[in-house]
């Protein structure tokens, strides 16, 4: 399924153009353009993000890895481990990477970055 995503970054508006893959016997993956800017500067980019790999019959994996350009070369790789733990509930921890600059929902300076917490799934 195609999707248009805005946002406004550093550089100005940024238009991120998404085609979400939900195919049986694989595992759900969106794959996206990146570009926007100002006047003077331009962004482009490009990603991948694979959901819910199975690990094992209770963990599953999400991945994700962005390369853009702006006034250089820069990255983003991220995984989410998900360990249900009670119906419909599970314990989440995140762990990614990424160098300087602006991407949607991650921290702006260089660096290691994570997140944990508790997930509650809407349908089960």
């Amino acid at each position: 399924m195609p999707s248009i995503r805005a946002n406004l970054g550093h550089l100005g508006v940024e238009n991120y153009y998404d085609l979400f893959v939900a195919l049986p016997g694989l595992s759900a993956f969106n794959v996206y353009y990146r570009h926007g800017g100002n006047q003077e500067d331009q962004l482009n980019g490009a990603g991948i993000e694979w959901r819910n790999l199975s690990l094992t019959n209770k963990i599953n994996l999400t991945a994700q890895l962005d390369y853009w350009r702006d006034e250089q070369a820069r990255f983003n790789g991220f995984a989410t481990l998900c360990y249900p733990i009670a119906h419909r509930w599970a314990l989440s921890g995140s762990v990614g990477y990424k160098s300087e600059g602006s991407l949607m929902g991650k921290p702006f300076d260089e660096g290691f970055y994570g997140y944990g917490g508790l997930r509650w799934q809407v349908r089960h």
